[in-house]
């Protein structure tokens, strides 16, 4: 005959919750492991941030030296694109492992290196704004009811939009003093990032519509973290803007 099929219903019921159960306990390993990562992440970050901040002398050696941001930004996106873009590198020990190393450094020094900029008493705002709506946005993503996994071609669109008035604002800033627009932008990316906190999240815990594979632990940590370090920055524009001096 074809197909084996099983005439005992309670054997089948017993199959697929056996299965549903293996199933929960991998997603359940998966968020694990890249909550678990991104926590060290986040403390090797916190660390670096106020240890090159909280210093005078070291904040006006780093304000002096505005280049080291740019340097580390650039090495932390080449590093972020290769873990991204490259299956074969992101599942690949202890390739995987270093790059991920390097690329947190690069991030946390990029934080830590625009920080200086800015008064401390901001810094700490940000540093609290940060992990407050990374808490909410968490949590919100867990326990709504509503699902936006399948929201990426909208992420996409909105991203892209972004970044064009980014670059128009840059180049009308070359001509006019505007900082209005850089604090709109920083306002629509602190917004646009929240959600898209929401949206990841939903995806790493699963549940939903779409999810992310249990084997791409990489991939889930670093666009978190990215997007946990981007909020910070922007967050950064908007408090000194808004209480600086």
């Amino acid at each position: 005959m074809g197909q084996n099929m099983s005439l005992d219903p309670a054997a089948d019921e017993a199959g697929y919750k056996e299965d549903k159960f293996a199933d929960e306990r991998v997603r359940k390993n998966f968020v694990s492991k890249v909550y678990g990562i991104l926590t060290l992440q986040l403390i090797f970050s916190s660390i670096l941030i106020f240890g090159l901040t909280y210093d005078e002398n070291i904040r006006e050696w780093i304000f002096d030296r505005p280049w080291l941001c740019i340097i580390f930004a650039v090495s932390g996106i080449v590093v972020y694109m290769i873990l991204a873009c490259c299956d074969s590198v992101r599942r690949t020990a202890p390739c995987n492992s270093i790059l991920l190393a390097v690329m947190t450094a690069c991030y946390a020094l990029t934080a830590a290196t625009a920080a200086a900029q800015y008064e401390l008493f901001v810094v700490y705002l940000a540093f609290l704004s940060t992990g407050l709506i990374t808490i909410v946005m968490t949590l919100f993503a867990k326990f709504a009811p509503c699902d936006i996994t399948g929201c990426g071609p909208v992420f996409c669109i909105v991203g892209l939009a972004i970044l064009v008035f980014g670059i128009v604002a840059s180049i009308v800033s070359i001509f006019i003093f505007a900082p209005i627009l850089h604090l709109l932008l920083a306002g629509v990316m602190v917004v646009f990032l929240s959600l898209y906190l929401i949206f990841i999240t939903q995806l790493i815990i699963g549940g939903k519509r779409e999810s992310i594979s249990p084997d791409e632990v990489i991939l889930a940590v670093i666009i978190l973290y990215v997007t946990i370090i981007e909020l910070f920055m922007y967050l950064l524009a908007i408090i000194q803007a808004c209480f600086g001096e």
